[in-house]
């Protein structure tokens, strides 16, 4: 599933292919995304021009007069990108939207549908983004206070606790892994048994792991691309994600898988101990 580092990569990238262009006539397929989706609402933002794409953790926002109108989540198979309209139509896509005297459309391809694509105001953003924590490229002093504190009061295991969208943002199975590896933390320490200063050297590696993974264009697997439909480059540089069973870039120990609430969690019982 897109991270943070993803979301905001293809929010970077739509941007430099729809700011200054109007959007013209929706199409839409007949299938249900992850929820219902009122596209009478959405077709009030054709014949405008968009003026801005963003995002804030793994939510992606377009804007047009200076507000914003279409908000988007990939889930775990979402795409979303521009691209020529004489390009073959991929089995699963489920929304098209011409800019107008480009040539290109928007498009939305999603083989599992767990993504979202949906009309959006100025306040049903604000509710969003009030539901979710601090986006780590953009805490403040009173921000790393406050998710320590969060932290410090859950006795689940940290590596759920990164998970946690009303915690902190943008963080999830990949780098939530390699930031615990970064700050030598073992996954399966409980959140309240933590110290401050663990945490703070947690909360630092996790702006570290994003960073590198924001700069390398995010990482790919399998689905992820960015706006413009290119790989990211961040794969090469994870420490233990998906290593199981390889030396520790440290250390020499064989990486470890486990289990945890149904998703692999890799680490090393050397460094991590």
């Amino acid at each position: 599933m897109p991270e943070g580092p993803e979301v905001k990569t293809v929010a970077r990238t739509l941007a430099c292919e729809m700011v200054g262009h109007e959007l013209g006539e929706l199409w839409h397929s007949h299938h249900r995304l992850r929820a219902a989706v009122d596209y009478s609402l959405l077709r009030r933002v054709e014949n405008t021009v968009v003026d801005g794409v963003s995002a804030y953790g793994k939510v992606l926002f377009i804007s047009v007069d200076q507000k914003p109108a279409i908000m988007a989540q990939l889930g775990m198979t979402g795409q979303l990108t521009v691209t020529s309209t004489k390009t073959p139509v991929l089995t699963h896509t489920h929304l098209r939207w011409p800019l107008k005297d480009t040539g290109r459309e928007l498009r939305y391809v999603d083989p599992r549908r767990f993504g979202l694509i949906a009309p959006c105001d100025e306040e049903q953003k604000e509710a969003i983004i009030n539901r979710l924590g601090p986006d780590p490229f953009l805490m403040t002093d009173n921000d790393y206070t406050s998710v320590i504190e969060a932290m410090r009061r859950s006795r689940r295991v940290i590596k759920d606790i990164l998970l946690d969208q009303s915690i902190i943002v943008g963080v999830g199975n990949i780098y939530a892994s390699e930031a615990l590896f970064l700050a030598k933390i073992n996954p399966s320490r409980a959140g309240s048994d933590i110290s401050i200063s663990e945490y703070q050297g947690l909360i630092k590696a996790v702006v570290v792991v994003l960073t590198q993974a924001l700069k390398n264009c995010g990482t790919t697997f399998s689905n992820y691309v960015d706006g413009s439909g290119k790989k990211g480059d961040n794969l090469a540089f994870l420490k233990v994600f998906q290593k199981d069973g390889e030396p520790c870039q440290e250390c020499r120990t064989p990486i470890i898988r486990i289990k945890q609430a149904g998703r692999s969690t890799f680490y090393c019982h050397q460094c991590q101990a």
